[in-house]
Parts: structure tokens; sequence; C-alpha cells
């Protein structure tokens, strides 16, 4: 073989012995492989299916269907009369009563809004007013109105789970003021619907105040009815006591005894003196018989009525513990119903002075342009939330084909 032939000779690529031969990756017409057009029409569905598809509903729906929401809004609070006060200076007092009465109002504003937003008050909604036909206005497309469609459920359990989306309240615990929000189809839907709901929250402060009022009434009425009872027993114990031992106040008649044997005392102490005189001038007078009788006389007396203070077993002071516990007894029963007298009229005048009353801070507002559906918002959050999922998806797509190859 000549020289110029070897140098245009190439050796064949040899196959070790086993190796499997390749098959070879069809072309289409175009030249590309067929593993390469199914992956770019694979592409294609799923950007179809995740992103065109959702996205053009979307823009279908706020286009032509979405119906409009009208939104009137109302602030309110809670607040009690208590505390209020005139111009000027603030005592520490006047300033720790404002202080819980707010407190107070807050508790009161809380329960006002957890009432209007319990079944009660969608029931007394559904049963006295035209609730669920503001609901269902033909304005009202199917993903808005209640029920959407013909056949969803119709109950008052269903209308409670869709009320947030027509009823909205939010407290602000900094200032106790709330904020009602209602939504409708018509201009004069939610402004109705927002007064009926006021009125509601000034019926249940109405309630609470009736229930605090009775309460309180009531304890204080039981209370003075326990007092008069216990004032009753112990003046029937009194008496008792006074009726067996025929003694009105054993103090008393201690102290009128005292009284009389010091009397008695300077008596005898007066004749002993004047027995010593007549001794020594008049040993032998008649007199000196007569005054030594009225000693004796009065010494025995004195005798008795010592007797009956101390040492013997009717004695007074063998008496006067009894009398002395049943008299506290009496005298704190007669306190106590005094104490509780008071405590009811002021009840009566508290419960009158410290009512509490719902003030409409902000009135409803009639709406006369739609808030709601921010459609270009909702396109661009529609967009943005399946452009994600479809990169997702795209990616966890590559990732496993790659762990194939």
């Amino acid at each position: 073989m000549s020289d110029s032939a070897s140098d245009h000779f190439i050796a064949p690529q040899l196959r070790p012995v086993g190796e499997p031969i390749a098959a070879a990756d069809p072309q289409s017409p175009d030249g590309r492989s067929l593993s390469s057009l199914w992956l770019a029409a694979t592409r294609n569905m799923l950007a179809i299916a995740v992103v065109a598809v959702p996205v053009s509903l979307s823009i279908i729906y706020y286009a032509f269907i979405a119906a409009d929401i009208y939104v009137s809004e109302a602030h309110f609070a809670v607040r009690s009369k208590a505390g209020q006060g005139g111009l000027g200076v603030l005592s520490e007092n006047t300033a720790l009563q404002a202080l819980t009465s707010m407190s107070a109002s807050l508790d009161e504003t809380r329960m006002v809004n957890d009432y209007l937003s319990s079944r009660d008050a969608i029931k007394k909604l559904a049963e006295e007013t035209n609730f669920r036909s503001l609901l269902s206005r033909p304005e009202a497309d199917f993903l808005t109105r209640f029920p959407r469609l013909p056949w969803s459920r119709d109950s008052q359990e269903a209308l409670y789970e869709r009320y947030s989306d027509y009823v909205s309240l939010e407290l602000d615990t900094s200032t106790g003021i709330s904020t009602l929000r209602v939504f409708g189809f018509r201009p004069s839907d939610p402004l109705e619907l927002a007064r009926i709901l006021l009125d509601f929250g000034e019926q249940r402060v109405n309630q609470l105040n009736e229930r605090a009022q009775q309460d309180t009434v009531t304890f204080a009425k039981a209370l003075v009815s326990q007092n008069r009872e216990r004032l009753k027993s112990s003046q029937v114990a009194l008496s008792e006591f006074r009726e067996r031992e025929k003694l009105f106040d054993p103090k008393l008649q201690g102290a009128s005894t005292i009284d009389l044997i010091a009397k008695l005392n300077f008596e005898i102490a007066r004749l002993g003196a004047e027995l010593d005189e007549v001794s020594v001038n008049s040993p032998g007078s008649p007199k000196i018989t007569s005054i030594k009788t009225r000693i004796d006389a009065m010494e025995r007396e004195t005798q008795k009525l010592r007797n009956t203070l101390v040492g013997s077993e009717g004695s007074l002071s063998s008496r006067l513990p009894e009398y002395e516990r049943l008299a506290m007894d009496h005298g704190l029963s007669t306190k106590t119903l005094m104490a509780s007298l008071a405590f009811f009229d002021e009840a009566v005048k508290d419960t009158q002075q410290q009512r509490l009353y719902l003030q409409r801070v902000v009135e409803p507002n009639s709406p006369d342009y739609p808030l709601y559906p921010k459609k270009l918002r909702s396109l661009l959050l529609i967009s943005g939330f399946f452009l994600c999922i479809y990169f997702v998806l795209q990616a966890l797509g590559s990732v496993i084909l790659e762990h194939d190859k």
C-alpha cells in the first residue's frame, strides 16, 4: 500500500464483546429527536393545563360573571355611664374608676361582637328580616350568592358557615371600638343589614343591663331576707332568755344592785360613826340598840345583794355570759340588716346609674360604588400562583428525567 493511501486510512472502532448496541434516536422530519418533541409537547400541555386554562377562566369570571359587591361600614362601642363626671382635675380614684369602666366596656363589647357573629343572631336575622333574600339577589354570581347552586345546602348551619362572607366584625382593644362591615349585592342591602345588626346589638346590651340589674337586686333582696331572719332568730332567743330568767337586762340590773350596795355601805358607815359617837357620849342610851339593829339589817341586805351578783348558782354573774352572747348576736344582726338594706338601696341606685349603652361612633354609610371584587389584583395573584405551580412542576419533571437518564 502506498504512503498516500495509508495517510487516508481510518481504523474502524472495535466494540468490546458483550456491549449492547445503542439504538439510534429516531429523527423527526425537521431533524429534532422524538424525545425532545415529546418533552416540548409535555411542557406545552402543562402550561396550558396549569396556567392558561385557570387564568383564562379567571379572566372570563371577573370580566363577565363576577358580581359587584358593595360594603357598608359602621363603628360602635359599648360604654358605661359610670365614672362620668364634670370637667376638672381627675383624682386617683376617678382615674381608677375610669380604667375599670373601660375594662368592663371592652368585655361587654366582646360579648356584643360574639353575639352578632353567633348562630342566635343569624337565626334572628333569618326569622325577622329578609336576610336570605339579600344573599340570593339576581345580581349575585354562583360563587358569592347563598346558596351557591340550586342543589347546595340551604340549612341554618350552612348559612352560619357562609355568614363571615357577608358580615365582618373587628375590635380595636386600644380604643374599645368595633368595626362592622357588611357586604351586599345592591347599594341599599349592606346599609339595611348594618342598621339591623346595630339594632340587634343595642337589644343585646339592654338584655345585659336587665340581667345585671335583676341579678344585683335579687342578690340584695336575698341578703336582706337572710339578715332579717337572722335578726328575728336572735330576737326570739333574747326574749326566751328574759322570759326564762325573769330578767330584762343583767347588766342594767347588776349596775343598779352595785349602786344600791354602795349606798347601803355608805349608810352603814354613817350609822357606825353615829354609834361610836353615841356610845362615847351616852353609853346607856337606848338609841345604841336601835342603831345596831339598823346596821345589822343593812349588812344582811348588803350580803344578800352581793349574793345576787356573784357566788350563787342563780347569780347575775352566772347568767351574764349567756345574755352578753345573745345581746351581741342581736346587735350584730341589727347592724347587718341595716347594712344589707343600705346595700339594697345602693344596688338599685347603681343599676340605674351604671347602665351600659351602645354608642354609634360612625353610622353605617350608604355605598355608591362597589369595593369588590378587586379584579386586576385578583387576576395578578391568580396568575402568579399558577405560574409558581407550573415552574415547580416543570423543575420536578426535569429532575425526574435527569434521574431516568
